[in-house]
C-alpha cells in the first residue's frame, strides 16, 4: 500500500507544474479564468465578451477576450490592482462584476461561475467576494481556511484535524504534529482546557461546523508561550462576520449512522457602535470499541502468557456555546467581551476478559472485568480585551484578562469475578466503586505593544502571566462481604493539587532590507509550581528561569518566491498525569503511576521552507530537525509474572527530522487538489541503558474536491500516516479513505450534506513494545465507519460595503486585531 500511495503522488503532485504562469515571467501581473452559463438551465455560453477595466477608469479596456465553446474564458498578464468586469452577449443579460482583485497575494484569480439570463436586458451587478482558498502562508504560521472542508458540516474538530497537513490523529484520537503528540492545542489562542486529560474527548465533542481556520505554527515567534514540543495548533472559531451594519447567520442539523447527531445556530448583528457575535452547535454520538491485549512474560527462567480482550460501548453529548460583544469607542479603538462554554457527558460500558496461561499454553486462572462509568464536564470562559492603534495604525495596543475553568466528573463501577483453570468461580465478585473529582482553573493577563521605527522595521515587546491551579481527587470504595458494607479503599485513595505559575516577558525587532527581511526575538519565562499529593502528605517544589531565542529569516527572490529560515527553542512541561505519584491499579495487570521527578524537556527546534507560487498553484517544501534534551518518555516493568507498571522518566534524547511537501491546486474551475507528503526520521536513545530506537516513517495526504453542475460538490480524502517508534517498540501504519457529497439548495441559501468516513474500515491502532523480560502487543479499533448527512441554512444581509470589506481583509489590507497568545 506504501507503494500505490507513493506512485499517487508521484503522478499528482507534478501535475501541479503544469499551470502556465505567467506570473513567473512577469512580475506584476496575473490572470482571471471563469466560466459562463445560462441561468437557466446551466448549458455553457460560447462567445460572451469579458471586457476588464480598472475601478478608477471607466473607459479604457485593460483587457477583454471571449468564451470558448466550454464556456470558459482567460485573461492573462492582467497587472495587478483592482477591476471591474463586464459579461456580455447579445440577447442575455449583462453581468457587471466589482471588486475583481489581482495582486502578488493572489496573482491567479480564479472566479465562480457567471450566470446570465437568456433574453434579459437588465444588468445584474455582483460584487466578487472571492472564497479564501485553503491555504494562506503568513510569516510565523499556515492558516487552514477550513469552511469549505465539506467535513465541517458533520463532523468534529478531530475529523477537521485529520484533515489539516503535517497533523495526525490515531485511533484513540491523539493529536501529532510531524510526529509528537506534545503540540500544544488553543481554541481561540487560550488553552480551553485542553492541556488536561480529557484533550481528545473535548476535541471529539467540539463540532466542525463551529470552526473557521486552523493554525499551524510550527517555528513560533518569541510573541507566542514556548510551550509545545512540535509547535502550536491554535483552532479559530466562527465569530462575527459583519464588518458593516447587518445581520447574518445560519442553522444546521445532522444525523448519522449508530445514533449519531448535531446541529446548531450562528447569530451575526452589528449596528455603528456594537458587534454580537452568537454561536451554539451540539453533538451527540454513540461509538463502539475493542481491543486486545497480549503480553509474554520471561521472568526467573520461566516464561508466561496474558491475554487481555475488551469490548466497550460509549455514549457522547457535547454542546458548545460562545459570546463575543465589540465596543466600537471610535474607528481606532475597540473592546471585546466574550464568554464560551463547553458541555460534555461520556457514559463508557466496558467488559474486559483476562486469560493467564502457562509456558504450554494450558490456561491456569481467568477473570472477567466489567466496569461502568459516567463522566461529566465543562468548561467555562470568559475574557476582556481591549486594541487601539495610534495616529500611525501600525503603532497599536492590545490587552487582555481571561479567565477559564475546567472541571470534570467521573464516576465508575466495577465488578470482577475470577475463575481457575475449570472455569469455576474462586471467590465473591469483586466490587468497587470510584469517583474522580478534577478541575482546573487558568487566569492569564497579558499586554502587547507594537512601535514602527520607519516604514520597514518595528519593534514588539510584551509581558504575560498566567495562574494554574489543578485539583485532582480521586475516591474508592470496595465492598467487604464480611461486614456487607462498603469500605473505602486507603491504599489507593488520592488526592493531588498542581499549582503552576508562569511570568513571561518578550521583546522581537523586525526589519526588511529590500527583498531580505529578518525578526529577532528573545522570551523570557519564569516557572514556578507546586505538587500536593494531599492524601500522603509528599509534596514537591521547582522554581526555574528559561530563556526561549527565536530567529526568522526571509528572503524574498520574485513576486512568487521565497525563502523562509527559522529556528526556536521551546519547552514541554510534564503534563499533571506524569507527575501524580498515585499509582492507578484499575487494571490489576498493568499498573499506571506518574513521576513527580520529572523535569520539563528542551527542545531547539529548525525549518527552512520555500513558498512557490505557480499560477494557481502554491507549493511549500520545507526541510525541519528537532532536537529534544530530557525527552520524557514511558517506560515499562514487569512486576512479576502477572504484572507489569508503566511511568514516565527523563531518560532519552529525542532527533526528529525530515521534509515535508505542502502542494494546494486549482487545477480547473471545478478541480482542487491539495497534497501532502511528510518523510522524517526520529532517533530515541535511553540514555540509562544506550538502546537506541529509531525509524524512518512518512505520512501523506490527498484531498481533491470537484465541483459539478447543479450545485454539487464532491470531496475525496485519503490519509497515511506511517510506522511510529518509542524507546521500547512502535505502531504499524494507519490508513483511512473519506468521501462526502454536498449539493446547494436555493441559489446557495441552503445545502445537504453526506459524509461517509473510513470508507473500508482501516483505522486500526496496532502497537509492539519489548523488554529485557517481556514483549506485548496492543490492539485497538473503533465503528469509525460511519455515515452522516446534514442540512445547512443560511439567512442574513449585508450591504455592499460589508461585503467589500470582508474582501479586502481577506486580501490583507485591513488590519484586524489580534488578541491570541
Amino acid at each position: 500500500m506504501k507503494n500505490i500511495l507513493f506512485l499517487t503522488f508521484l503522478v499528482i503532485l507534478p501535475l501541479f507544474y503544469i499551470n502556465d504562469d505567467v506570473n513567473a515571467q512577469n512580475r506584476g501581473t496575473g490572470s482571471i479564468t471563469g466560466v459562463v452559463l445560462e441561468k437557466s438551465d446551466n448549458t455553457v455560453i460560447e462567445g460572451a465578451a469579458i471586457t476588464l477595466r480598472r475601478v478608477n477608469d471607466s473607459t479604457a479596456i485593460v483587457k477583454g477576450t471571449q468564451t470558448n465553446a466550454s464556456g470558459q474564458f482567460t485573461l492573462e498578464q492582467v497587472p495587478f490592482g483592482r477591476y471591474r468586469m463586464n459579461v456580455t452577449l447579445v440577447g442575455y443579460s449583462t453581468a457587471v462584476l466589482t471588486g475583481v482583485v489581482v495582486n502578488a497575494d493572489d496573482p491567479s484569480v480564479t472566479l465562480d461561475t457567471i450566470k446570465l439570463k437568456e433574453g434579459g436586458t437588465t444588468t445584474d451587478e455582483i460584487e466578487v467576494t472571492a472564497e479564501r482558498g485553503p491555504l494562506s502562508i503568513e510569516p510565523d504560521k499556515k492558516v487552514f481556511n477550513v469552511t469549505q472542508d465539506l467535513v465541517n458540516q458533520s463532523g468534529s474538530a478531530i475529523d477537521l484535524l485529520r484533515n489539516v497537513p503535517s497533523v495526525s490523529v490515531d485511533v484513540d484520537g491523539n493529536v501529532s504534529l510531524r510526529g509528537s503528540e506534545n503540540v500544544k492545542i488553543l481554541i481561540d489562542g487560550r488553552p480551553a482546557g485542553l492541556d488536561g486529560a480529557n484533550r481528545t474527548q473535548m476535541l471529539e465533542q467540539m463540532p466542525a461546523n463551529s470552526i473557521q481556520t486552523i493554525e499551524l505554527i510550527t517555528n513560533p515567534s518569541a510573541k507566542y508561550q514556548a510551550e509545545g514540543n512540535s509547535g502550536i495548533i491554535n483552532i479559530v472559531t466562527k465569530r462575527n462576520r459583519v464588518q458593516q451594519s447587518g445581520y447574518n447567520g445560519n442553522i444546521t442539523l445532522g444525523a448519522g449512522t449508530s445514533d449519531k447527531y448535531n446541529g446548531g445556530f450562528v447569530l451575526n448583528l452589528k449596528n455603528e457602535k456594537f458587534a454580537l457575535s452568537t454561536n451554539y452547535s451540539f453533538r451527540l454520538f454513540n461509538m463502539k470499541m475493542g481491543g486486545t491485549n497480549l503480553r509474554e512474560n520471561y521472568l526467573n527462567g520461566t516464561t508466561s502468557y496474558i491475554d487481555q480482550l475488551s469490548d466497550a460501548a460509549n455514549k457522547m453529548n457535547g454542546h458548545f456555546g460562545k459570546v463575543s460583544l465589540d465596543y466600537f469607542i471610535n474607528p481606532m479603538h475597540v473592546i471585546t467581551l466574550s464568554s464560551g462554554i463547553r458541555y460534555r457527558t461520556h457514559n463508557r460500558n466496558e467488559s474486559t476478559t483476562n486469560s493467564i496461561w502457562d509456558a504450554q499454553r494450558i490456561l491456569t486462572s481467568s477473570s472477567v472485568t466489567k466496569n461502568n462509568s459516567t463522566d461529566k464536564g465543562y468548561d467555562l470562559d470568559f475574557s476582556l480585551a481591549y486594541f487601539g492603534k495610534f495616529k500611525n495604525p501600525k503603532q497599536t495596543l492590545a490587552g487582555e484578562i481571561s479567565y477559564d475553568r475546567d472541571k470534570d466528573d467521573e464516576d465508575l463501577s466495577l465488578n470482577s469475578s475470577a475463575y481457575d483453570e475449570t472455569g469455576t468461580l474462586i471467590d465473591n465478585v469483586f466490587l468497587q466503586n470510584t469517583k474522580n473529582k478534577g478541575t482546573s482553573d487558568d487566569f492569564t493577563a497579558r499586554l502587547d505593544y507594537v512601535q514602527p521605527l520607519g516604514e520597514n522595521s518595528k519593534l514588539e515587546v510584551g509581558v504575560r502571566g498566567d495562574y494554574r491551579k489543578n485539583d485532582d481527587d480521586f475516591t474508592s470504595e470496595h465492598f467487604d462481604y464480611t461486614q456487607n458494607a462498603w469500605v473505602p479503599d486507603i491504599n489507593i485513595n488520592n488526592h493531588f493539587i498542581y499549582k503552576e505559575q508562569i511570568y513571561a516577558g518578550y521583546s522581537i525587532f523586525q526589519s526588511k532590507i529590500g527583498n531580505f527581511g529578518y525578526q529577532l526575538g528573545l522570551r523570557v519565562e519564569h516557572t514556578k509550581s507546586n505538587g500536593d499529593l494531599v492524601t500522603t502528605g509528599q509534596n514537591f517544589d521547582k522554581n526555574y528561569t528559561s530563556f526561549f531565542p527565536t530567529i526568522n529569516l526571509s528572503q524574498q527572490l520574485s513576486k512568487s518566491d521565497e525563502i523562509q529560515l527559522g529556528y526556536t527553542r521551546r519547552i514541554h512541561r510534564p503534563r499533571l498525569r506524569f507527575l501524580n505519584p498515585f499509582t492507578d491499579y484499575s487494571d490489576p495487570y498493568n499498573l499506571r503511576t506518574g513521576n513527580p521527578n520529572l523535569k520539563p524537556e528542551y527542545i531547539d527546534s529548525y525549518e527552512l521552507s520555500y513558498v512557490k507560487y505557480l499560477g494557481q498553484t502554491t507549493i511549500t517544501p520545507s526541510v525541519f530537525v528537532r532536537n529534544t534534551h530530557d525527552a520524557i518518555t514511558r517506560t515499562y516493568t514487569l512486576l512479576d509474572s502477572n504484572t507489569s507498571l508503566s511511568t514516565f522518566d527523563n531518560i532519552a534524547t529525542q532527533l526528529a527530522y525530515g521534509t515535508e511537501l505542502i502542494a494546494v491546486s486549482q487545477l480547473t474551475p471545478w478541480l482542487n487538489l491539495n497534497g501532502t507528503v511528510s518523510y522524517f526520521k526520529v532517533e530515541l536513545r535511553d540514555n540509562n541503558s544506550n538502546i537506541t530506537n529509531s525509524n524512518y516513517t512518512w505520512m501523506g495526504r490527498l484531498m481533491s474536491t470537484i465541483k459539478l453542475p447543479e450545485g454539487f460538490n464532491i470531496q475525496l480524502s485519503y490519509n497515511y500516516m506511517g510506522e511510529n517508534v518509542t524507546t521500547q517498540g512502535s505502531s504499524k501504519p494507519i490508513q483511512f479513505l473519506d468521501a462526502a457529497l454536498k449539493k446547494d439548495l436555493f441559489d446557495g441559501r441552503a445545502s445537504v450534506n453526506l459524509r461517509v468516513s473510513d470508507i473500508f474500515k482501516t483505522m486500526n491502532f496496532d502497537v509492539a513494545l519489548s523488554g529485557s523480560n517481556f514483549s506485548q502487543s496492543f490492539k485497538r479499533s473503533r465503528d469509525s465507519r460511519t455515515a452522516f448527512l446534514t442540512f445547512t441554512y443560511n439567512f442574513g444581509t449585508q450591504d455592499k460595503q460589508n461585503q467589500r470589506r470582508n474582501k479586502d481583509r481577506d486580501n490583507g489590507e485591513e488590519e484586524q486585531p489580534d488578541f491570541d497568545y
